[in-house]
């Protein structure tokens, strides 16, 4: 049984050995490796229309892009996890050696293109090119980080299995991880420190996502349907309806197609949603005090925007807020990467806090406003609410960059200013 298991290995090992030799003369016998047909060897599933044209646009510009020794091969371009026509990278070869690589990024309708000698990543190239063994984890993990700075660090990282002995596969074996880094920031495309940039990018209609300069074309109303409707965010938002009477603020934060986390507890009057990268928003309870959101949650909408990336999702981030009585708000982020990169000390948040609740305490005098914000029971009412909020929008210099909305009976209403800056209400159709 062992010889013939040895057999198989020997003759597997081979047979791999004699396709890699196949894939070399394939590649390196071309005078242009732009020009010949693309067959994916990456681990991820990959974006071939993207690198399909991006391999086009190489092709057309090459001398202007060319800046190494060495071919681009195509059939290990990867798009790292990104299936919106927004990246790829693509390993730079000669000699059977992994010298450089060659990464595109797409903003809006223009694509740029930088040469990244990392030893890390070119190792990772390496391993997966001409590594012996071809056995690989075939979930490979992507972890990513954003500062205030807005520099974004993602890493793909993948697992190989190697014998301890090649002569003795059944020894056992172990596995090693190569890792692929890629860090980007929006003024790598404004102001590109690419080499080289600004190509016309066709794609799908201009490609998957929107440039970040521009708001996107989604209607708000359309938005906040799609995210309360979805089965998954409405049962966290019941769930959190049901905290509200409880002493204990409470949160989940969503993935864009509603996964919900674990509940985050927070405390009497506050909840962090904490790392909100992967995550498109979050909701979270009231449950005393004013049911608004407050300069905090202002705050986090920022980082859930920024945790979008620099790739015109930036706006696909909202907050949303559920109180007792039915009170439910919700916003969304209506500027663009650049605008998110908006910081505040913990000291200018202190202040905006202390504003916040001396004007809501002001609004419920009756010498002041007489019963203009509140109920008849003293406590604000929706125009005071909705005042609160703008007034605190406008002291964080975000005008215009947050869209307001109220639910109410399954009907939401766009919240704005008029001409003498009292919200008003216009309800989706």
């Amino acid at each position: 049984m062992t010889k013939k298991l040895i057999s198989w290995l020997a003759f597997t090992m081979a047979f791999c050995l004699l396709l890699l030799s196949c894939v070399h003369d394939e590649i390196y016998t071309a005078s242009d490796s732009a020009s010949k047909e693309y067959h994916s060897k990456s681990l991820w599933k990959e974006d071939a229309t993207f690198i399909k044209n991006v391999m086009k646009i190489y092709s057309e510009h090459e001398s202007a892009i060319r800046k190494t020794d060495g071919n681009p091969v195509w059939d290990y371009a990867m798009s790292m996890g990104k299936y919106d026509e927004t990246f790829m990278a693509v390993p730079i070869v000669k000699n059977d050696k992994v010298i450089n690589t060659l990464v595109c990024g797409r903003f809006g309708k223009k694509v740029y293109f930088r040469y990244e000698n990392s030893e890390m990543n070119n190792d990772f190239f390496q391993d997966i090119m001409f590594g012996k063994y071809s056995r690989y984890n075939t979930e490979p993990k992507e972890n990513s980080s954003v500062n205030h700075k807005g520099i974004i660090c993602t890493t793909q990282s993948v697992s190989m299995w190697y014998p301890n002995s090649e002569t003795n596969p059944d020894a056992g074996g172990h596995w090693e991880t190569s890792y692929y880094n890629n860090c980007y920031s929006f003024q790598d495309y404004a102001n590109p420190g690419w080499e080289n940039g600004g190509y016309d990018y066709g794609g799908s209609n201009g490609g998957g996502s929107t440039d970040p300069n521009s708001q996107q074309s989604e209607d708000p109303c359309q938005k906040t349907k799609s995210i309360i409707n979805n089965p998954q965010v409405k049962a966290s938002i019941d769930d959190l309806k049901t905290k509200s009477t409880g002493t204990l603020e409470n949160a989940y934060k969503f993935k864009a197609d509603g996964t919900p986390s674990n509940l985050i507890v927070g405390n009497a009057h506050t909840v962090n949603f904490g790392d909100k990268t992967g995550y498109q928003g979050g909701y979270h309870n009231h449950t005393t005090g004013i049911p608004m959101l407050a300069p905090a949650d202002i705050e986090q909408l920022l980082q859930f925007a920024l945790a979008q990336g620099n790739y015109g999702n930036s706006s696909a981030a909202y907050v949303g807020m559920v109180a007792p009585n039915d009170v439910h708000y919700i916003i969304q982020f209506n500027g663009n990467y650049d605008d998110a990169l908006v910081t505040f000390s913990q000291q200018e948040m202190n202040n905006l806090s202390m504003i916040y609740r001396e004007e809501a305490s002001d609004f419920k005098e009756k010498l002041l406003y007489g019963s203009t914000y509140i109920n008849t029971d003293g406590s604000l009412n929706k125009l005071g609410l909705e005042k609160l909020f703008y007034n605190t929008l406008n002291r964080m210099g975000l005008q215009n960059k947050v869209i307001l909305q109220r639910i109410e009976n399954n009907s939401i209403q766009n919240i704005s200013l008029d001409t003498n800056n009292i919200p008003i209400s216009n309800p989706c159709s």
